[in-house]
């Protein structure tokens, strides 16, 4: 069991080691992850896993797009093609 204090408060809740596939086929082994109740979502997918690759978000002409590869190849800075 892990303390977890979120928005709604401090709860208890059970801990898994999991292995994760991403959508794209990308997939990490042996995840720690803690189960909670969070309403509607199935999935939380925090900065231990963003941070080990390139994560981007887009929203040209009003449509968003989630982009993420591992391992990391480069670096985006947007500020740079100002």
């Amino acid at each position: 069991m892990a303390r977890v204090q979120t928005a709604a408060g401090i709860s208890y809740c059970e801990v898994h080691r999991i292995n994760l596939t991403l959508p794209n086929k990308i997939c990490f082994h042996s995840i720690r992850v803690t189960q909670a109740d969070m309403g509607n979502v199935n999935v939380l997918i925090g900065m231990d896993i963003i941070s080990r690759g390139d994560f981007a978000i887009t929203n040209l002409n009003g449509e968003t797009c989630f982009s993420f590869r591992f391992p990391s190849k480069e670096r985006i800075d947007f500020l740079s093609e100002i």
